[in-house]
């Protein structure tokens, strides 16, 4: 399996004054991809998490590093990307405080987030069972349905999720699940989801440098649930013409495979 880029990488962007969260710079990210032969999507945790959320002027901020990591590179291999937060049971989202729109939109839940209201609810569905899986999902499709999400990240970690009913809608509107490196989904979860027609995403949720383009974990769980490579949109083998969202990258995707000297190999 040849990876082309991954889209889910954090910076230090994501990590305030006086907190461990991420660290390094979009220059160091894109370093670390381009040695392995691939772009990177530079997505950081949208503006609704009270603790690691970016702020609009922070966001522009990144919007010129990642210009000025493409420019130093000599060609565009950085995404602006933004990993934006579930904010309510009703599918709102942070997407809209973001000052103007990222090139690729991925979405999860994450706790720490500023509800908008229900301030209970997540911390409720948390804990919760089938009830509480229903109504995440429900929250979910509204998200993908009035926002233009790209990925769902890491779907059903944290809170609970119903797969099959998550996957089927999120192949009917173009939008891809992720299987994260740090999270992965279980080998009956990718099953279902696959066998509800779902498309998928590799991506490390790297928080450093060094483990950009690092996929061992979530590159297994889509090899043990036998996941057809073409349904993997930043495997070499998908040819953007399914339809998807992320579509929209056949470009960054091609320019990839015509000049990079190797590829990530999983």
């Amino acid at each position: 399996m040849r990876i082309l880029f991954d889209l889910h990488t954090h910076t230090r962007f994501s990590t305030p004054r006086g907190f461990s969260h991420a660290v390094g710079s979009v220059a160091q990210n894109l370093g670390a991809a381009l040695a392995k032969g691939m772009g990177v999507g530079i997505s950081n945790h949208g503006p609704a998490h009270v603790v690691y959320g970016i702020s609009p002027k922070a966001y522009a901020a990144l919007a010129r590093e990642v210009e000025d990591a493409n420019r130093a590179a000599g060609k565009k291999r950085a995404l602006l990307s933004c990993e934006c937060n579930l904010t309510s049971q009703k599918g709102t989202t942070d997407f809209s405080l973001l000052p103007f729109a990222p090139e690729v939109v991925l979405l999860g839940y994450h706790k720490g987030v500023l509800q908008r209201e229900e301030p209970l609810f997540f911390w409720r569905a948390q804990r919760g069972g089938r009830a509480f899986a229903a109504k995440m999902t429900a929250a979910l499709i509204s998200a993908i349905e009035r926002e233009p999400i790209d990925v769902i990240t890491h779907p059903g970690e944290y809170v609970p999720v119903e797969y099959a009913a998550l996957a089927r809608a999120a192949a009917a509107l173009g939008v891809v699940l992720e299987i994260n490196d740090k999270h992965p989904m279980t080998e009956e979860q990718l099953n279902i989801c696959a066998e509800n027609g779902a498309y998928f995403v590799i991506s490390s949720d790297a928080h450093k440098p060094a483990r950009v383009g690092c996929f061992s974990r979530a590159a297994a769980a889509a090899k043990n649930a036998k996941i057809p490579l073409e349904r993997i949109v930043n495997c070499d083998i998908y040819r953007f013409c399914a339809g998807l969202r992320v579509d929209k990258l056949a470009g960054f995707a091609q320019s990839i495979r015509e000049t990079s000297t190797g590829f990530s190999t999983i």
